[in-house]
Order: structure tokens, then C-alpha cells, then sequence
């Protein structure tokens, strides 16, 4: 009866950690999955959770969110964490913050933050930079999770996304929100069929630049940005809402690779190019942009998208683009 007991327990834990190694906040762990060891696998990768988007500054930055369960001594070792970066193209490592979770001798879990003194930057070739993140308290049994940002830049920079890892991954989650002034080809390498895969419309912000003559009728006051005149016209900084398509892929129970040359199940966005488009692919945060375009009769109104991402170039009358 003891050894039907304990199964049935043994089986109801292994349960419990296939729902939790779905994405959870940064900081909520289930103690049981802490408890809970297996000499299975040295170390196993609960979730792997990226999440690629273009900022306002039209910049693409991936944020990236890893939790992973050390089993052994062996599996010590993926509680050091490399993440190189090409500093000389304006990649930068941002935002960094990390727990550890480690049961003590009483039974307790005992958290752990992260801190400035765990991680450490060198120089590599090819003007790489590295930043080493570790957790040095980290033992048998421990969990810890990783999380920061990777400011990218432009969108031929785009890293792949690997689901798989030489360890083993319960769940990996990828996903994206692409402006639609930027064309990408989803390119998808070894995978059969994602667990889950969604598409949605959706939106980002980012800065224009708005350029219109003095007298053409425009709110005044508004919080978007400065006025500058010069040579008779007025110019101004904004900040509109663009359509984009959100995607998301997710792999679960992903097997360990054999090696760190051999590739598991990745996906690539491939970057086409950038391409005009109109004002209907706008949406302005605030209504007085959409009442100016509307009304400006002359022709000679602009909304500039920054020039790293083309965007919209063209003359605005009655609210229609002529193009350019």
C-alpha cells in the first residue's frame, strides 16, 4: 500500500511540473518544483520565453525570459549563463534581472536576486562583447531563471530563435509583433508542428516627425513632443501607433541536442526590406493628429517615419496620401 502511495505521489509531482513549466512571472516558483529532483537529465530548461518587438525608436529588442531545473553536479554548469552581443553595430544587453531557488537543510526554499557583482563583461573578437551572468549559490536541486533584453537594432540583426538546447526543454515560447512597414519571411527548420501557433493584429508606437505650414489649423498643447519653426513651416515630434501582425510559436518536451554544433527545431525571420505605406496603416494616439490630416487642404503636410525604417514618406491632402 506504502509503494502504491508513493507512485501515485511521484506521478501527481512529475504532473505538477509539466504545468508549471509553462512561462511564469519572474520570482513565482512552485516549491515543490524546487523539491523535486530527477537524475534523469543533469538540468532541464522548465520554460525558454522570447519575446521580439520594435521599440519606439524603431529598434528591435528581444526580451528574453529562461528558468532552468539543476538536477546533478553535472548540471551545474547551466547556472552560468553567456550572452554575447556585437557592441560595434549598437547591440546592447539591458535590463537584466535573475532569481535563484534553493531548498536548505530545513526544508525551506531560500530565494536568492540576483546582482551587479554575479555578472561580469569581457571583449571578444570580431568586436563581440560577452556578459557572463552567474549564480554562485546555485547546488543540486536549485532552479534558477534568467531574465533581460537584447536591444538588436535594425531588423536584419534579428537572431533565430532555438527551441531546442543540449539539455532538455519543456516549453518554449517565441513570440513576435512586426510593424507592417517591415517585410519578413517566417522561416520555421526541423519543426513537424508547433504546439502552439496564433496570429493577431496588433499595434506599436513609435516617434514621426510632423511638418506642416503655420497656419495650418493643429491642436495646440499637445503632449507629443516639441514645435520648431523654421523657414516658415512648423515641425514637430510625434508619437503614433502603427498596425502589426503579432505572431507566437511554442514547442514543448523538446529532447536535448546531441551536440552544441548539432541544430534542433529553430525559426528565423528573414528580413525583406522596408516598404511605403499609407496613412490608413496609422493610428494615432491622439485625435488631434487625425483632425489635422483630415482637415490640411494645401498638400503640403509630411509624416516622416525615421529613416532607418523608410515607413511613410508622402504628402497628406484631405487626409489621403499622395505618395511620393
Amino acid at each position: 500500500m506504502k509503494k502504491y502511495i508513493i507512485c501515485v505521489w511521484l506521478v501527481l509531482m512529475a504532473g505538477s511540473i509539466g504545468v508549471h513549466a509553462q512561462v511564469e512571472k519572474l520570482g513565482k516558483v512552485d516549491k515543490r518544483v524546487v523539491k523535486y529532483t530527477t537524475k534523469a537529465n543533469p538540468a532541464e530548461v522548465l520554460f525558454d520565453y522570447g519575446s521580439l518587438s520594435m521599440n519606439k525608436d524603431i529598434e528591435y529588442e528581444l526580451t528574453r525570459h529562461i528558468r532552468i531545473k539543476i538536477n546533478t553536479e553535472e548540471g551545474l554548469s547551466r547556472s552560468t549563463f553567456n550572452i554575447p552581443f556585437n557592441a560595434a553595430e549598437g547591440e546592447s544587453i539591458i535590463e537584466i534581472e535573475g532569481m535563484s531557488y534553493t531548498e536548505n537543510g530545513n526544508g525551506k526554499v531560500v530565494k536568492r536576486k540576483l546582482n551587479d557583482f554575479d555578472n561580469l563583461e569581457q571583449e571578444l573578437a570580431g568586436n563581440f562583447k560577452q556578459i557572463t551572468i552567474s549564480f554562485p549559490e546555485a547546488q543540486e536541486g536549485s532552479v534558477v531563471e534568467l531574465k533581460y533584453k537584447h536591444i538588436v537594432g535594425s531588423p536584419d540583426r534579428i537572431p533565430k530563435w532555438e527551441f531546442a538546447d543540449n539539455i532538455p526543454v519543456k516549453w518554449s515560447e517565441y513570440e513576435v509583433n512586426l510593424p507592417v512597414f517591415h517585410e519578413f519571411a517566417v522561416l520555421s527548420k526541423k519543426v513537424d508542428d508547433f504546439f502552439v501557433t496564433a496570429q493577431d493584429e496588433s499595434f506599436l508606437p513609435h516617434k514621426v516627425f510632423i511638418e506642416y505650414d503655420e497656419d495650418t489649423p493643429v491642436t495646440s498643447g499637445s503632449t507629443y513632443g516639441s514645435y520648431r519653426h523654421f523657414n516658415g513651416r512648423v515641425s514637430k515630434d510625434a508619437l503614433v501607433n502603427v498596425k502589426s501582425t503579432k505572431y507566437k510559436w511554442v514547442l514543448k518536451d523538446i529532447p536535448a541536442v546531441a551536440t552544441e554544433n548539432e541544430l534542433g527545431p529553430l525559426l528565423v525571420l528573414q528580413y525583406n526590406g522596408a516598404y511605403e505605406v499609407g496613412l490608413d496603416a496609422y493610428l494615432q494616439l491622439d485625435p488631434s493628429f487625425r483632425r489635422f490630416f483630415q482637415t490640411a487642404g494645401t498638400g503640403n503636410n509630411r509624416i516622416i517615419s525615421d529613416t532607418r525604417a523608410v515607413g511613410f514618406r508622402g504628402d497628406f491632402s484631405a487626409g489621403q496620401s499622395t505618395g511620393q
